[in-house]
């Protein structure tokens, strides 16, 4: 969702803001703090879209227009707020094109299969809209950009969704840990099976994507294998193994 604002407050490469951001350069330059420190993406929330506590949206409030997945609006004072669906239900598909090898792979994410695969991000914009309609923004808000406030049946918000969805960072489980068949690491050591002397320590290890930012997650694991590690060398020292 984007808004457009009267005020200053957001920020931007304005002549109107040119006098604050200058001091903020500077700001930046001596003491590394300030606007240009800060990478927009100041606030967020995690919401549940049914009676469970469990989350299952989780919103970005960005402090500006431009950010990571579109670079314009740098000149224009305004906000952000995404919406993410934390449990994405598609199943998708990655198959070889060809057997060359240098021939790019066929991926299909299936997005936004199915009946219900809208219902968690409209929800969510829905609740996007409550949170930005208080008090605090109304003298700050001049319109509303996208999708506009003429877009209001879910019908419509869904066309919207379905136009401007996309994927947003935190990959996992390309290498994922378990014990069947189709497992890459053990879990109990981090180990890649079949294989001596590798293990893996990152989010690629996740069986499935942890509802959230990864970092936390992936520190933990890292905290594991440092763990693992001293205690295979402790191991192998007291057995007079190299």
């Amino acid at each position: 969702l984007e808004y457009r604002t009267k005020t200053t407050a957001p920020y931007a490469a304005s002549w109107k803001a040119f006098p604050r951001n200058v001091a903020h350069v500077a700001n930046w330059i001596f003491r590394k703090r300030g606007l240009f420190s800060s990478t927009t993406a100041e606030g967020g929330a995690f919401l549940s879209t049914t009676e469970s506590e469990r989350p299952d949206v989780q919103l970005f409030f960005c402090t500006g227009l431009a950010n990571t997945q579109n670079a314009k609006g740098f000149g224009t004072h305004g906000f952000i707020m995404h919406v993410c669906d934390l449990r994405p239900k598609m199943r998708g598909s990655l198959t070889l094109k060809s057997a060359n090898p240098a021939d790019k792979p066929a991926i299909r994410y299936n997005a936004l299969q199915g009946e219900d695969a809208v219902r968690v991000i409209r929800t969510g914009v829905k609740l996007a809209r409550e949170i930005i309609d208080q008090t605090p923004f109304k003298p700050h808000i001049a319109e509303e950009l996208a999708p506009g406030r003429d877009v209001q049946d879910d019908g419509e918000i869904d066309d919207f969704v379905r136009n401007t969805v996309g994927t947003l960072f935190h990959p996992v489980g390309t290498c994922a840990m378990g014990r069947g068949d189709m497992s890459v690491v053990d879990p109990a050591s981090l180990r890649v099976i079949g294989t001596s002397g590798l293990r893996v320590v990152d989010a690629s290890i996740m069986p499935t994507i942890v509802s959230g930012n990864t970092v936390a997650a992936t520190y933990a694991v890292a905290e594991k294998a440092a763990h693992l590690i001293l205690e295979n060398r402790a191991s192998a020292a007291g057995s007079g193994r190299s």
